[in-house]
């Protein structure tokens, strides 16, 4: 019998995928070949003989969070397996540092590398009348490891002056990196979508990174209009699909050197990419936001009162979006309307429709699937609560799990919106809808859902209970503290898999915030002492040696 068609294991514990990596070799005509596994071991064949490594242990931690602490520094923790204690790695700044910025949090920039984004007040410079643009510094770090930071470069956003009593915030948003095979190989790493005053214009941006250098996309904008934001994510690869904003001047157009064409604002604009954000092009149509585009552009288009009721819808679009195809993602969709109500001063109400939506990325639409609520302004002195109620419900994240899509919403319930306890809703097409029990946490101790694998969901959850820390056999019970919960069942049941912080303090309520903010999301940067792939709980969205789902 020939021994050496057996793989030789030096070592444990033993890698079935190893063995069979090391056959494959075997068929190959050289006759010393290396291959390095998913899971971490390595396939060699030496002349005729064929051996596996086992998986060393890794050398970095697996998984990071991030949050504030009491003294306002931004800690990183992390863990190997993201199971039992997180611990400190490093500080990243103070929450000075996170001006205009949701959630403190790590991203994954790429090639099992974080990022922290830093973004900065900066002062004002003039646009195209003349009028304020706030201007803010962000600045993007990378790390290995959560302890050194080295920044990767430095930009800026804008925000567009729209009246001298109401302002926005500065606008950033990072998309997720994805690993290319076929073509142009290598890291798409994190791209970033903002709004920059560029030759003389507000501009979309989404700054594309290779990981050496970094360029502007061919974002499309309405010249003389005021973007506000533009938010992109990844749904395949090399697929993007993006949502920008536009606002309304609530200032008289009478002697501006370039008056704005209020009636071309569109409010709301998506656009789609096939190659990584280079390049984009509009939706063809935009059915699902038919409430507002037959309400709020039908506003008059030189009412003050009226821009700020189209602002404020604006403002309240929200969209979360998770592939379930290369064709298809399924997105959560925040769709604000208008009503006249001359009772009122704003002589407006604002409400909001939760839709779920169907994004075809060849047909290049946006359809609606289901109306989940249809949230109200109704109260005498409030005109706009049921759009930031709806943002609130929608507004919890999504994640890609289990061959559909996960959305942790906020179902209304609590006479303080803030306080309706985190529910999951599923679906593998937008269509069918399965909904799971309350988790019965609070929205504003919720964090953003993450797949650890393709049937294991985290959720970061502030717990205001008795939290147990088992370290070195002992067990320590603290009177409250960070946790990541894990869930074996779509969301029904919860058990918690980790402890991100018992030392920071506990989240302060604030107006306007029904999600955690700190400790609030978990990025996944290795496995295995390998680049982690980016959406773990769809490996085929963010790595193409993954096949696709047929649509």
């Amino acid at each position: 019998m020939d021994y050496s068609k057996f793989p030789h294991h030096r070592g444990m514990p033993r890698s079935l995928q190893g063995e069979r990596q090391a056959r494959f070799l075997d068929t190959l005509g050289a006759p010393a070949l290396r291959h390095a596994n998913l899971d971490g071991s390595r396939s060699s064949k030496v002349g005729g003989r064929l051996y596996v490594d086992p998986a060393q242990d890794q050398a970095e931690d697996g998984y990071y969070s991030a949050g504030a602490v009491g003294d306002g520094s931004i800690h990183v923790v992390g863990s190997a397996t993201a199971i039992g204690v997180f611990l400190d790695r490093g500080v990243f700044g103070n929450s000075a540092d996170y001006v205009n910025t949701d959630i403190r949090q790590m991203f994954y920039y790429g090639a099992g590398l974080g990022a922290m984004i830093r973004v900065v007040y900066r002062g004002t410079m003039p646009d195209f009348n003349g009028m304020p643009s706030i201007v803010a510094g962000v600045s993007v770090h990378k790390t290995r490891n959560g302890r050194t930071f080295e920044q990767v470069y430095e930009t800026y956003a804008s925000v567009p002056y729209v009246s001298a009593l109401r302002s926005y915030n500065a606008a950033i948003f990072a998309t997720g990196p994805t690993l290319v095979r076929q073509g142009v190989v290598g890291w798409r790493y994190m791209g970033l979508g903002a709004v920059q005053f560029l030759d003389g214009q507000y501009q979309f941006v989404y700054i594309v990174d290779d990981g050496i250098s970094r360029g502007y996309g061919n974002t499309l904008t309405i010249a003389w209009q005021l973007p506000l934001l533009f938010e992109a994510w990844s749904t395949a690869p090399e697929q993007r699909f993006a949502l920008g904003k536009y606002l309304r001047p609530e200032y008289s157009q009478a002697g501006m050197p370039h008056p704005i064409n209020v009636a071309a604002c569109p409010g709301v604009d998506f656009q789609f990419s096939d190659d990584s954000g280079m390049n984009w092009v509009r939706a063809a149509a935009l059915p699902v936001m038919a409430e507002f585009s037959d309400t709020a552009l039908a506003l008059p288009a030189d009412s003050v009162p009226a821009a700020i009721a189209f602002n404020t819808a604006v403002n309240w679009v929200h969209v979360n979006v998770a592939p379930v195809s290369k064709r298809y993602a399924v997105a959560i969709v925040s769709v604000p309307y208008i009503e006249v109500d001359a009772s009122l001063p704003t002589g407006y109400r604002v409400h909001a429709k939760v839709k779920l939506a169907r994004i075809d990325h060849e047909e290049r639409t946006v359809v609606q699937t289901a109306v989940l609520q249809d949230f109200r302004s109704e109260d005498a002195d409030d005109w706009d609560s049921g759009a930031e109620n709806a943002a609130a419900f929608a507004n919890g994240g999504c994640v890609p799990i289990a061959g559909g899509a996960l959305f942790v919403l906020r179902p209304p319930g609590q006479a303080d919106y803030r306080d309706n306890a985190a529910v999951c809703l599923f679906t593998t097409d937008g269509y069918d809808l399965q909904y799971q029990p309350s988790t019965g946490w609070p929205g504003w101790h919720v964090g953003i859902p993450f797949a650890i694998d393709a049937r294991t969901l985290a959720l970061p959850v502030f717990r205001a209970e008795p939290v147990l820390v088992e370290s070195g056999g002992a067990v320590a019970a603290y009177g409250q503290g960070y946790t990541l919960m894990q869930s074996t069942d779509l969301g029904a049941t919860w058990k918690q898999r980790a402890v991100l912080s018992v030392d920071a303090p506990a989240p302060v309520k604030q107006l306007g915030v029904s999600y955690l903010r700190d400790f609030a999301s978990i990025t996944q940067l290795r496995a295995a002492n390998f680049a982690a792939n980016a959406t773990p709980g769809a490996t085929w969205i963010s790595d193409s040696r993954f096949p696709a789902p047929s649509a």
